[in-house]
């Protein structure tokens, strides 16, 4: 086995791996130390199911300047930053201006640059395979912001409430006022539903939780007012057990940095769902360092069981044979009418889309209809040669681009370059009719609008009917020279001869001498009226 085959095997491994359970909700606390590191030794865990399958949620805090900039595969991430983001704000951006200075660059002016982005203390890691409609989250505000948030999460129990909670507990320093959670706030804003997990790091020390390893000398009134608030009071359980290491600041559990100050709480309703809690048994991390934390949960989610396809990995001989076997049944088909374009079109498009999914791995309405403009009667008319063959569906289809998105029918241009001589005789009967009856496929004008990657995604069938017309219009424009000559983006006009035309017009207007003194000048709009490029 080569080195490539051997990373396939590994990865497949990995996804298999993380597949969370169905039968149960995972849920994993950890704080990530502001290291993106950390965070990719700690997401390698969960894809390689290292303790127990991946986890479903991960509670995170003190997150990575990076960890927003980022992809987590199987994950996605609900993150709070402080204002709208902008490209020199991620620590990898080449623009980003440097924290070094010198005299030099001191005395020259800067552009206004906008101040450091802070994000907020606490964040989310959500698999994939929970539907994006069966959660969101809620930033808690007043004295709490940026430390204390929330996941409401749908399940087939009831709607529970996920709170994350990082007390930074930093002094006051450099103009800023001094940060901690407010204890009392925060138990009534993570108490008030009926179903609720608090994680978190709190950094409080109390002999409830620590047991041995508590010392009076960390303790703090906040400790008190927690365990009064979140177990007297809102008779919250404490699944944190007494004398559990969840941080040490050096190696080995016998160190004497070694403390308990990541806790779990849960309502006392959900108590009998959990199964099991306890820190990470295999720590992605250094021992001198902090524990992530996991508790599995007797719940099940409507999960989002849609395949993905991987284009990638198509089994070659079982699609063709898959493609041919579909064609046999549009010999029979008429063309004849412009339904029976449209069903001959939609039969083509299921024969290879069937043969796509069914070999591959797996890991809206039309627009307006726009009037037509009027046309003079006496125009002068121009034939063009519209008579497709096979050869050349054949050749257009090798030429197509690879690795472009398709369209509603999800067949790509590789599927199309593979079976391009199964095909082709079929297609070129398709679009010679479509011809003949003025007529677009009602399949090929489906769009799929999407934000920012494409403004559409269209049919790569139709994107090829559409660029053999455009090829013919283009044709005949040359042949009868339908182009100005102002028009330089035919070809054998070069970006050269437009600088030639602007600059013919500039001599010659500073050559042009005026009388009486009076200077001219030439505006630019009219070099823009005549189409002169500039």
């Amino acid at each position: 086995m080569g080195r490539r085959q051997a990373r396939r095997k590994k990865r497949r491994a990995e996804r298999e791996q993380c597949i969370p359970r169905l039968d149960t909700l995972i849920i994993d606390q950890a704080n990530f130390d502001g290291s993106w590191r950390r965070t990719q030794a700690f997401m390698s865990h969960e894809r390689q199911g290292r303790n127990g399958g991946s986890a479903d949620i991960v509670c995170g805090c003190d997150p990575s300047p990076r960890t927003i900039w980022r992809t987590c595969l199987n994950y996605y991430l609900e993150m709070n930053p402080a204002r709208p983001l902008v490209p020199t704000d991620n620590p990898d951006d080449h623009n980003r201006p440097s924290r070094k200075s010198n005299k030099k660059s001191s005395q020259t002016p800067q552009l206004d640059q906008p101040a450091p982005v802070e994000y907020g203390r606490v964040f989310f890691f959500v698999h994939r395979s929970l539907p994006r409609d069966l959660w969101h989250v809620e930033y808690h505000d007043g004295p709490n912001q940026d430390m204390a948030a929330t996941l409401f999460l749908q399940t087939q129990q009831g709607q529970i409430a996920i709170h994350s909670v990082y007390n930074v507990n930093q002094p006051a320093k450099y103009g800023r006022p001094k940060r901690h959670i407010d204890v009392e706030r925060l138990v009534a804003d993570t108490t008030s539903h009926g179903l609720n997990i608090v994680v978190g790091d709190f950094n409080l020390h109390r002999y409830l939780w620590g047991g041995r390893l508590f010392k009076w000398s960390n303790h703090t009134p906040a400790a008190k007012t927690l365990e009064d608030e979140m177990i007297t009071k809102a008779k919250m359980a404490l699944l944190t057990k007494q004398g559990t290491i969840t941080c040490t600041r050096g190696i080995g559990d016998d160190h004497s940095t070694a403390s308990c100050i990541d806790l779990t709480f849960v309502s006392s309703s959900l108590h009998p769902k959990v199964k099991d809690w306890g820190v990470f048994q295999d720590n992605p991390w250094k021992l001198s360092d902090y524990r992530p934390i996991r508790i599995v949960l007797d719940m099940s989610c409507v999960r989002d069981d849609s395949r993905v396809l991987i284009r990638n990995r198509l089994n070659r001989h079982a699609f063709l044979e898959a493609v041919e076997m579909g064609l046999h049944c549009l010999n029979d088909m008429a063309l004849d009418s412009r339904q029976d374009l449209d069903a001959f079109g939609s039969t083509l498009i299921q024969i290879i889309y069937e043969s796509i999914q069914s070999h591959t791995e797996t890991s809206e309405p039309d627009p307006p209809e726009l009037p037509f403009p009027d046309l003079h009667p006496n125009r002068e008319e121009f034939e063009m040669d519209l008579v497709l063959t096979k050869l050349m569906i054949t050749t257009m289809i090798q030429k197509l681009p690879s690795k472009k998105a398709c369209g509603e029918d999800e067949i790509p241009n590789e599927a199309l370059k593979l079976c391009r001589k199964l095909v082709a005789p079929y297609i070129a009967e398709l679009f010679n009719t479509c011809i003949r009856l003025s007529y677009h496929v009602t399949a090929f004008r489906k769009a799929i609008t999407v934000m920012l990657a494409k403004a559409a995604l269209l049919s790569c069938l139709g994107k090829l009917f559409e660029r053999f017309l455009a090829q013919r219009l283009k044709k005949l424009a040359l042949d009868h020279k339908l182009l100005p000559e102002a028009q330089y983006g035919a070809p054998g006009r070069l970006t050269t001869d437009a600088l030639k035309a602007m600059l013919a017009v500039v001599r010659k207007a500073w050559a042009w001498k005026s009388k009486g003194g009076i200077s001219q000048f030439l505006p630019l709009q009219t070099l823009a009226d005549h189409g002169v490029a500039t």
